[in-house]
Order: C-alpha cells, then structure tokens, then sequence
C-alpha cells in the first residue's frame, strides 16, 4: 500500500462530465483537504488540444493551489498511478461503464467515488470503494483513506479480486459456454 496522500483524477479534459467533475471537486472537497499535511491533488488527462483556462481559472480561486499538479494528455498514465494512493470518481452524469474506475483500482488505488462514477461496474460500497454523494461524506471517505491503510489496502485487494473475476473474458466465455 502506498503511504502518501495523494489524490488523483484522470479522465477526458474536454467531456462535459468530467469538467464538471472537476470542478465540484476543486470547490467542495479540495481546500478542505489541504489543511493535511502532505495532501496533494492530481488531475491527468487527455484535452484534445482544448484550452483548459476552465481548470486553471478553478485551481486560482483555490486557497492551496501549490498542491495540485496537471498533467495535459500524459503519454503514459503508469507513472502517475504510482505517485498516488486514492482515486476520487466525483461524477455526477454520464453513461456506461467507467473505465476510470476500473483503471485506478488495476493501478493499485484505492477509489472514494459518486455513484455515478461507478455505474455499470457492479463495485459495491464498503467493500470494493467508498461511495459518497456529497461533499461532506465524499471529504470524510477521503480522510477515512488517508489515515487507515488497513482500509485502504483491504478496499483495494477486494476490489482487484473482484475485477480479476468479472472483467476476465476468458473466465465469462467458459462459463457461459459450461450453461449451454
């Protein structure tokens, strides 16, 4: 289990949804986590070539801006995983499966998500990731994460079992083909 304090988010800079996102983030969740020593947001991914003043005219209206560091389409995302130890999902809208999710916990990280953000991957909360709808419940899953690795670890390897098992196509292929 990683020992640092750092929070990441990685998605699509230039979708709607992961803007949003973003945002409510930077303004509900973020200065308040500054006040923890060693605390450090992460946002990564992909702008297609879009102006990303939205982000930065965000993080300047935060009081801690020094402890956010971002990554404008990273050729490489491994790197990034390895220097943080708590995935936050905070969607609100969007379809489908999220692969973001999926992604941070094969990463190793342990996820506090809406539950939006977890839609379509059947993880449940408490036991593969900590679920939180508002801003106060989605601090206090973060904070829970920072200071008990224990936690953190045992959400983590839940999580990664269960993905092994669901998300593996050979393994579905065979049963499905063993109830035929």
């Amino acid at each position: 289990v990683k020992k640092n304090r750092n929070v990441l988010f990685v998605g699509s800079l230039f979708m709607v949804n992961n803007k949003e996102a973003i945002l409510w983030y930077l303004k509900n969740i973020h200065d308040l986590l500054s006040k923890i020593p060693g605390y450090c947001l992460t946002i990564a991914g992909n702008s297609k070539g879009t102006s990303l003043d939205w982000l930065y005219n965000s993080i300047s209206l935060c009081e801690s801006k020094d402890n956010i560091i971002v990554y404008d389409t990273p050729r490489d995302l491994s790197a990034i995983y390895n220097e943080n130890s708590i995935f936050v999902n905070p969607m609100f809208h969007g379809a489908g499966v999220k692969l973001k999710t999926i992604e941070a916990i094969q990463n190793g990280l342990a996820v506090v998500s809406t539950k939006v953000g977890i839609e379509g991957t059947g993880l449940i909360d408490g036991k593969h990731v900590l679920v939180s709808d508002t801003p106060r419940s989605f601090l206090e899953n973060i904070q829970r994460l920072m200071g008990d690795e224990t936690l953190r670890e045992q959400l983590i390897v839940n999580a990664q079992n269960y993905l092994r098992k669901e998300f593996n196509t050979i393994n579905k292929i065979k049963e499905y083909l063993s109830e035929v």
